[in-house]
Parts: structure tokens; sequence; C-alpha cells
């Protein structure tokens, strides 16, 4: 999923007996610090594309401050 830049990263922690879905976002090819919620969200689903935009509106600001306006709004 990709959302303002951001992309939705879900990996499988698969062992004998069970599997679980780890959340990560990334934004240009490193990953970003995701709210907790959203990290904690159940490792036996994916997470929505609601939650995920979610999740990017409440961590772009911080980002979008740290980098000239342009870099980001044309995305």
């Amino acid at each position: 999923m990709n959302y303002k830049g951001f992309t939705y990263e879900p990996w499988d922690d698969i062992e004998p007996d069970n599997r679980k879905i780890f959340h990560d976002i990334h934004f240009e090819g490193k990953e970003v610090k995701a709210p907790g919620w959203f990290s904690n969200i159940s490792p036996y689903r994916h997470a929505t594309r609601t939650e995920f935009e979610q999740a990017v509106n409440e961590i772009y600001f911080p980002i979008w401050v740290q980098k000239k306006v342009d870099k980001l709004d044309n995305r």
C-alpha cells in the first residue's frame, strides 16, 4: 500500500506452529517509527487502508517539518 510517499511493508515471522505479521511503514526506502497503536495491530491480520492512512497522517507532519516543503508535497 502507498500513501503520500509512504509504503506499508508487512513482513511475516514464520515459526513451525504459527505465523505473525509485523507492520512496518517506510518512507524513501527507510523504516519510520509508526504510532504505537499501528505497531500493535493484531499480528494475525494485515492493516487496513484506513489504518495505514491514519498512521501516515499522524507521522507525516514531523517528517514534513524536517524536509523542504516541495519535496513531500509533490508526491
